[in-house]
């Protein structure tokens, strides 16, 4: 059992489950179902006792951010409006790494979830901002299949110079779309090689 730096909620484990209880007991709920995703019950518990800065907001942000991937977890069972707003939350953080994963994760929501290609765009462009790797070839990803040839070529082809050969493909037609058929040809005979 943990609190947090204000006691306004606990967080117990029991049963293989985490729940997030308010302090006067009125409200127990169900963070992680059972312990068949170890993944979103780590994210939970992280969010209740990991408490590295000892400055109030950031707290709650760090809090903000492990609860959002709880939320995003298959466990959580689509509670993607939660996880939205602690991952926006997140965002405001100090450290990179938060932000990049904050902003990498709300993307992804925007753009398998609810098909909002203007918002996932924004989110994996800020991302990119801080050089979160997986950003680079979703967002590539998301001009190639909107046919922006140009647009997706600058992200994939950081994605295939950070070592990614799944999209040597996507890439190479994206090349031969914008005229570059030579350089097209070469990662098509790579992709080829792979398959």
């Amino acid at each position: 059992l943990a609190a947090d730096q204000a006691g306004e909620k606990f967080y117990a484990i029991s049963d293989g489950r985490i729940y997030k209880i308010n302090s006067d007991g009125s409200s127990k709920v169900q963070i992680v179902s059972d312990q068949a995703n170890l993944m979103g019950a780590f994210w939970a518990l992280c969010g209740g006792i990991l408490k590295k800065n000892k400055d109030k907001n950031t707290d709650k942000n760090i809090d903000d951010f492990y609860f959002s991937r709880a939320y995003h977890s298959d466990d959580y069972e689509n509670d993607y409006e939660n996880a939205i707003s602690l991952y926006k939350s997140s965002i405001e953080l100090d450290s990179e790494y938060y932000k990049s994963v904050a902003s990498y994760n709300l993307a992804l929501i925007y753009d398998e979830k609810y098909k909002d290609f203007e918002n996932a765009e924004k989110y994996y462009k800020l991302s990119c901002d801080k050089e979160y790797k997986n950003a680079f070839v979703n967002l590539g990803l998301l001009y190639f299949n909107q046919e922006k040839y140009s647009d997706a070529i600058s992200y994939l082809k950081k994605s295939v110079d950070f070592g990614n050969t799944d999209i040597y493909y996507e890439y190479s037609f994206c090349l031969e779309k914008v005229g570059q058929k030579d350089e097209a040809f070469k990662y098509l005979k790579y992709h080829l090689i792979l398959i």
